[in-house]
């Protein structure tokens, strides 16, 4: 029997099943690969998600228990808690980098156009245009989930008052 939290050892039975039907199967079960393929990436996701649950807001997980699994109700509440985590790594980086030194600036300023290009390349790999809603929740969720760890990362740097 195949334990649902073991889909590898699935595919290969999916596949064997799928040479020996006939058309309509193998569209079933290519279907459910693709299925498979996006619950484990959404499950994934979700995992990271709840690691970073303590850097997103109280209005992004209501928004986000709110919208009953729907992808366009979870890119809406992506979109707007990126927002949200976008307006607060600019605030702290502007905290955090009217507090160094000469010298300490300009290797702030090289770090972060560093980090914002390594953002754009990272999570535009996660975005597949070919990979449908699930490539498309990746790829916004890693947007958010890099934006609040370095809006985080960059307030923890910052010296104490």
């Amino acid at each position: 029997m195949i334990s649902h939290f073991e889909p590898t050892k699935a595919l290969p039975q999916i596949t064997r099943a799928g040479r020996e039907a006939d058309p309509s199967s193998r569209l079933a079960s290519h279907v459910t690969k693709v299925m498979i393929v996006c619950l484990v990436v959404l499950w994934n996701g979700q995992l990271l998600a709840a690691t970073d649950e303590d850097n997103m807001s109280k209005e992004y997980s209501h928004c986000m228990d709110k919208s009953g699994g729907v992808t366009g109700s979870m890119l809406e509440c992506i979109g707007d808690e990126l927002d949200r985590q976008d307006a607060q790594l600019n605030e702290n980086y502007k905290k955090l980098i009217s507090k160094q030194s000469r010298g300490q600036k300009k290797a702030l300023v090289e770090a972060q156009r560093a980090w914002l290009k390594f953002r754009k390349t990272n999570c535009d790999f996660y975005y597949d245009p070919n990979g449908g809603s699930a490539a498309r929740l990746g790829g916004s969720d890693c947007w958010l989930t890099m934006t609040a760890t370095r809006a985080r990362e960059l307030k923890d740097l910052m010296p104490p008052d």
